[in-house]
């Protein structure tokens, strides 16, 4: 099996530093932000989606960047990690404003830069065209580098896609032959699940998320520095935060170190009002060194979850049944205490009908 690393590079560049009328043709290979001398890599809430994990050649796939605020620079291009100087596929600018075809490796149409150094707004959505063959099974993979600020960055955004074969059109259905009336049958009267009161589901669809690779059907609130945000393996700051994800490879955390301060808040709430009787089980991560930080769920109005006690390294799975008739949002909250060293991690959040089992 082959495997094709689809990479993104999006980059925020500084108006009198960087490359401000696009990217250089010497960072084609290494797809570094060049200019931005002393730039560290953190989590800003960058996440790239496409309407579905699979393909197949000759196909056009739209890749959308999202984020939590606007952009300046980009760096776009699909790479096969057998032959990592080749680019593959080609990209359409019809339409685009402030992108340009960058010459790398010889054909312009493989890779995406900015024209210029102004805002772009977040939620970009580029078409790609795969190459005309591709073996079924083949991984590509998208990654994406985003740059915040001059010196700040952020790895490792991706996404995996698979190259499928093309599905044959199933052949029309001969029609079913005309049968004379009969009573209607009586109505089918909905069950309610044991132990629930309230079994009108509402708005639970997509809220099982392991945040691998976006938010979902979650709403993150908050300012650069004190919101969810994606990491893989250990949190920035020394002991505190986890050490790996709890399960896949990437979490949602909230930074605690500066700019972050003392009763900041990062909320994570769902987009829609749910109601109904579900089961909510999660994965919580709450290694922090004093008692003031905290982390809470809430349901409406009323608090179904709170931790403040300091458990240490580790991963501890919560589940909390919810059985309401009111239409209310989920809340993950997470507060820091007086001490910087209060990283809280959650991950592997899934939503599932009727009551949680034993």
């Amino acid at each position: 099996m082959s495997f094709i690393l689809l990479t993104v590079l999006i980059a925020v560049f500084h108006n009198t530093q960087g490359y401000p009328t696009g990217p250089p043709t010497a960072a084609c290979v290494s797809m570094n932000p060049a200019g931005h001398i002393g730039a560290i890599s953190t989590s800003v809430g960058f996440a790239l989606t496409t309407p579905s994990t699979t393909f197949t050649a000759g196909s056009t796939i739209q890749v959308t960047l999202s984020g939590l605020g606007s952009f300046r620079g980009l760096f776009l291009q699909v790479r096969e990690s057998s032959s990592p100087n080749v680019g593959v596929g080609s990209w359409d600018l019809t339409g685009k404003d402030g992108y340009k075809h960058i010459d790398c490796f010889g054909d312009r149409t493989t890779t995406v830069g900015h024209n210029s150094n102004q805002d772009k707004p977040p939620n970009e959505v580029f078409s790609w065209t795969a190459p005309s063959e591709c073996t079924p099974g083949s991984t590509f993979t998208i990654r994406a580098t985003v740059v915040q600020q001059f010196a700040i960055y952020q790895e490792n955004v991706r996404r995996v896609l698979t190259c499928v074969e093309p599905v044959e059109p199933t052949p029309p259905a001969p029609p079913l032959p005309t049968l004379p009336p009969t009573t209607p049958p009586l109505p089918v009267i909905p069950t309610q699940p044991d132990g629930c009161r309230f079994f009108q589901l509402t708005n639970i669809e997509g809220l099982t998320n392991d945040f691998e690779s976006s938010f979902g059907s979650w709403k993150n609130s908050g300012s650069p520095g004190r919101i969810w945000q994606f990491n893989s393996g250990s949190t920035p700051s020394f002991g505190t935060g986890p050490s790996s994800a709890a399960q896949g490879e990437f979490y949602l955390y909230f930074e605690t170190s500066s700019p972050s301060q003392p009763e900041d808040t990062a909320i994570l709430s769902t987009i829609n009002d749910v109601r109904g009787c579900f089961c909510l089980r999660f994965s919580y991560s709450f290694n922090v060194r004093d008692s003031g930080h905290s982390l809470r769920v809430i349901v409406g109005s009323r608090e179904v979850f709170s931790v403040s006690t300091p458990r240490g390294d580790g991963w501890f799975t919560e589940s909390i049944e919810i059985d309401t008739d009111v239409l209310s949002k989920i809340q993950f909250v997470a507060e820091r205490g007086q001490e910087w060293q209060g990283d809280t991690a959650i991950d592997n959040v899934i939503v599932t009908e009727g009551t949680c089992p034993e």
